[in-house]
């Protein structure tokens, strides 16, 4: 099967994100610095592993791992790699489970956002709609209309919350799961 990357310029130009550094609001007394990994998160930004039946984050493996890394440096700390699911990142913050998060935006944690500190951005993203070639081509967030788009369960997608809300578009919900790798892999 064929697929086909649409960037749609004109429409997705105003879904550039600006990530952050998102820390609890917390003061705690501690040698370590509790990092929260997504577990949903790859490299080159993470390597997260299941291993009999348990997340793995592979320390020193990763763009945010050696930014954790800096960060704990930097503060005298010993760094903690915490891998929670997407749906914790929130409750993690919040519960002292963890101290901080790295790439994040407000806008995906929109609730609970104020209840954080922030850093300045660190980087940008932006989002990329993946279709199957077709013969109607996608150049606005309207030309989805109609259409069933796949999402990733727990996510928060804010361009289109109005959309799916409206009826306008069906969010098709799959969860991410990941298996160590074989060992050629490795």
């Amino acid at each position: 099967m064929r697929v086909t990357f649409h960037l749609a310029l004109t429409a997705f130009l105003a879904t550039i994100l600006n990530l952050s550094i998102c820390m609890a609001v917390y003061s705690k007394e501690s040698d370590s610095l509790n990092y929260a990994i997504v577990s949903a998160l790859t490299m080159p930004l993470a390597n997260v592993q299941l291993v009999n039946g348990k997340r793995i984050v592979k320390e020193d493996q990763g763009i945010l791992i050696e930014l954790g890394q800096d960060i704990a440096n930097e503060l005298g700390m010993k760094l903690n790699l915490i891998p929670i699911e997407t749906e914790m990142i929130t409750s993690s913050l919040m519960n002292g489970q963890s101290d901080m998060l790295c790439y994040l935006v407000p806008q995906w944690v929109s609730s609970a956002a104020s209840s954080f500190k922030w850093t300045d951005s660190f980087t940008i993203t932006k989002d990329i709609l993946v279709s199957l070639k077709a013969d109607k081509k996608i150049t606005t967030f309207h030309d989805l209309k109609g259409l069933n788009i796949g999402l990733i369960k727990h996510y928060s997608y804010p361009v289109l919350q109005d959309m799916i809300d409206q009826k306008d578009i069906t969010p098709i919900y799959s969860c991410l799961l990941y298996t160590s790798p074989s060992p050629r892999d490795s």
